[in-house]
């Protein structure tokens, strides 16, 4: 089915303010963290900031509160909806307020409900309906944005490529569409107008912590880890309270993913002296990140600090629970990850990723009954939580109670079907028993769910490969390299295939380029 691809959308702004973007400062931002080039002759003139947009009609209604301004109470009453996973209800009030006041960012946002869990159809032309009632350039960029990131996560990237253009030919300032769209172009286009876009929303929003951090997480999946730290530092730098607390984490997140460590532990000191010694978030990440480098003794001390900075009491101590009770279990001490998992429960029972994880530690020290008992606790707490399902299914599974792990499965894929995690690891399992039709069923499943999940692509593709389906097995291989070409796992497994088929030097793995230059 040919993927639907929106129209051009007609600039709003004058001809030279188009041809201005990106802007000069935003170019000299990218220039400093850029790898040298060989200089490019000067331009015949120099590029202009862009004007201006022209006024437009006087908004109507809600359409004149600023972007930034708190929505109106009937549309936080939707939100609170969703937040609660009452999908119909929200979906009844969005047609009530939109008979009342239909404006662009209602429509936008039950555009974004339709997309996640509705009509893919209706979605679309609700958000043909939030471009034309938007107001202000910067209101219909926001429902291009949108529009394109729905089109992304269903794996329609020429679609999501035009949205986002159109996006930034209404409104080239419009920082949150500037870093989705450059995201968008790490994964899927030029390195170049990745960087040109990080840039151009960087300058627009300097104190935006999440571009800058977005920008750094680019720039270190390309190994160019000196210019990530200068970049995580910008965002440490130019954000503040908790803004600044999420670029800290995320910077220590790096450094632990690099395995340094004492850089890692200079920031967690940097970032407590900044914001305070009983900084609780801090401290949670710094004992998380001493349990991962093996430093056991260390984490407990942050743990217990955690628990008695101000204001944990109750169930927001349950998350500090669980990452001790980890950090027990991977030091070998059950009987005190059995407890502080106990604990955690007692303080908030309805936290179901407690229950979930006991399970699964429960299930590795082969204590079934126990395992069951709080896999069974986390579905009655969240019922909609289809990870828990998915791991009480792959227990069964494993177990050989297949009947039972089919039921689990189909629970998981029923409280969460966009979960495409359970329905591979489902077809995985009758992939294994050798129904190999009911297994593509369910792969079928897991791509549309997540056309971007280059895991299932790579899962079917070995079942593929496994009944001698070699043709179909490198489909599914390049599909899943153009889903995602930074998963390397992907490559791996295609390449391998075709080392074993003795086509290691001129079959289709090899002809393509491999992760490091996409």
């Amino acid at each position: 089915m040919t993927a639907f691809i929106p129209p051009t959308a007609p600039s709003k702004l004058p001809l030279r303010a188009q041809r201005a973007f990106p802007t000069c400062s935003a170019m000299r931002v990218a220039a400093t963290v850029a790898a040298p080039s060989a200089p490019s002759a000067p331009p015949k003139a120099p590029l202009r900031r862009p004007m201006p947009p022209p006024q437009r009609r006087k908004p109507a209604s809600s359409e004149t509160h600023h972007p930034h301004v708190e929505p109106s109470s009937a549309l936080r009453h939707v939100r609170a909806l969703l937040s609660q996973r009452q999908y119909d209800a929200a979906r009844d009030a969005f047609r009530d307020i939109a008979q009342i006041d239909c404006c662009s960012e209602v429509l936008r946002s039950w555009a974004f409900l339709e997309a996640s869990h509705g009509d893919e159809h209706l979605a679309r032309s609700l958000f043909i309906r939030s471009v034309k009632a938007a107001s202000l350039p910067s209101m219909e960029a926001a429902a291009w944005n949108a529009w394109a990131l729905m089109e992304q996560r269903k794996g329609h990237i020429a679609a999501a490529r035009k949205c986002f253009e159109n996006g930034l030919r209404v409104d080239p300032t419009h920082p949150p569409l500037c870093q989705a769209f450059a995201i968008f172009e790490a994964k899927y286009g030029t390195k170049k107008r990745a960087r040109q876009l990080f840039a151009t929303g960087a300058e627009l929003n300097h104190s935006s912590h999440r571009t800058w951090i977005a920008w750094a997480h680019f720039e270190a999946a390309e190994d160019n880890f000196s210019r990530a730290r200068w970049l995580f530092k910008t965002a440490v730098t130019r954000a503040e309270g908790d803004d600044g607390i999420a670029a800290l984490l995320a910077w220590s997140k790096f450094e632990e993913r690099q395995k340094q460590f004492g850089r890692a532990r200079d920031l967690f000191r940097e970032g407590l002296s900044r914001y305070g010694n009983q900084c609780a978030k801090i401290l949670h990440a710094w004992g998380t990140m001493e349990s991962h480098s093996g430093n056991f003794g260390r984490s407990r001390q942050l743990f217990l600090s955690t628990l008695a900075c101000p204001g944990m009491s109750g169930t927001n101590t349950a998350p500090t629970y669980q990452a001790w009770a980890l950090a027990e279990k991977k030091a070998g001490n059950i009987s005190s990850a059995r407890k502080l998992f106990a604990r955690g429960a007692q303080a908030n029972p309805q936290h179901v990723y407690i229950w979930q994880a006991w399970g699964i530690m429960e299930h590795r020290c082969r204590n079934l009954k126990e395992a069951r008992e709080h896999f069974k606790r986390g579905t009655e707490v969240d019922a909609l939580n289809a990870p828990t399902w998915n791991a009480w299914a792959r227990m069964e599974a494993e177990e050989g109670n297949l009947e039972e792990a089919r039921r689990l499965f189909k629970a998981a894929t029923e409280a969460d079907p966009r979960h495409a995690i359970s329905w591979q690891a489902w077809a995985c399992v009758e992939g294994r028993e050798g129904n190999f039709e009911r297994a593509r069923q369910l792969f079928k499943q897991a791509v549309a769910a997540d056309p971007g999940c280059a895991p299932a692509w790579q899962a079917w593709a070995r079942v593929e490969q496994n009944v001698g389906e070699f043709v179909r097995a490198r489909e599914l291989f390049q599909k899943g390299v153009d889903a995602d070409p930074t998963h390397i796992a992907v490559w791996q497994a295609w390449s391998q295939m075709e080392k074993q088929l003795g086509e290691w030097t001129s079959g289709p793995a090899c002809s393509l380029p491999p992760p490091d230059s996409v």
